[in-house]
């Protein structure tokens, strides 16, 4: 005989039905649960509280396993415990979003000397990883470089040569920051879900300068791709061509990419 039960759950307010049938439980996932639990973790994420993020994000997966969004969870997930330094639940993670179909995550775990089912693992917990974003400094450096040697036209206004950037680390962790908001949050703009501007969100990470640039940018997933869609753009190409600039920083999530640049 089927038995229902009610119990009251985190909060005190959303209530699921167990259904005891054969000796098992079945859970009904509770949608509106986890989208609660979600709305959390996107709270604590925007106060760069990321184990508070973790906690509520991971409540949003155990009570809806089948959630609409989850395969975009367990990447976010992922890349909040690469934040914490947790790499092995990292990888876990990143797993669980792998298999799912997640591309930016089978990439991640190529680099990184993971298989998707530990069957052949090459990374040791010694091996350096992968910063979160991992992106080719050198290769964005080079292209950008290259633009500001030679001179461009944005728009209808030619740039002429000037002198090259260099990689800061600081806008580089900024331009994360930002990217992955974007992406965990589903949004797409130079300001932050929580009001912050470019420059609050360099100062955030211990760039204290007036004179902060940002380009943001969703799309294909290569460094060639990104700078191109930002030369492409009048304002984009003329933050990159322009000379007051001495520093830059890039990095993405998915298909969202940012570029801090600024001058100290």
């Amino acid at each position: 005989m089927k038995q229902f039960f009610c119990i009251l759950t985190l909060f005190f307010a959303s209530i699921c039905t167990l259904w005891a049938q054969s000796g098992s439980v079945y859970v009904v996932p509770n949608p509106n649960l986890a989208e609660t639990h979600i709305r959390s973790g996107n709270e604590f994420f925007s106060e760069n509280n990321y184990e508070q993020a973790i906690i509520s994000y991971e409540k949003a997966l155990s009570v809806n396993p089948n959630y609409v969004h989850a395969v975009h969870v367990y990447h976010g997930l992922g890349l909040l415990y690469l934040a914490v330094g947790n790499n092995s639940k990292a990888v876990e993670n990143f797993r669980e979003a792998a298999r799912r179909g997640d591309v930016e995550s089978q990439q991640w775990l190529r680099a990184s000397g993971y298989s998707w089912d530990n069957s052949s693992d090459v990374a040791s917990p010694s091996s350096p990883q992968p910063s979160p974003s991992s992106v080719n400094k050198a290769l964005l450096l080079q292209l950008v470089n290259q633009y500001r040697a030679s001179g461009y036209t944005c728009g209808e206004t030619f740039y002429g040569p000037t002198t090259p950037v260099e990689w800061s680390d600081n806008l580089e962790q900024a331009a994360y920051d930002h990217s992955l908001d974007m992406f965990t949050k589903n949004y797409f703009s130079h300001t932050g879900q929580d009001g912050s501007r470019p420059w609050d969100r360099a100062e955030r990470r211990n760039y204290g300068s007036s004179y902060v640039g940002e380009n943001i940018y969703r799309g294909q997933n290569t460094e060639e791709a990104a700078i191109r869609g930002w030369m492409n753009s009048p304002g984009h190409c003329r933050n990159i061509m322009n000379p007051n600039y001495k520093e830059m920083g890039v990095g993405h999530v998915n298909s969202y990419w940012t570029m801090k640049l600024g001058r100290q």
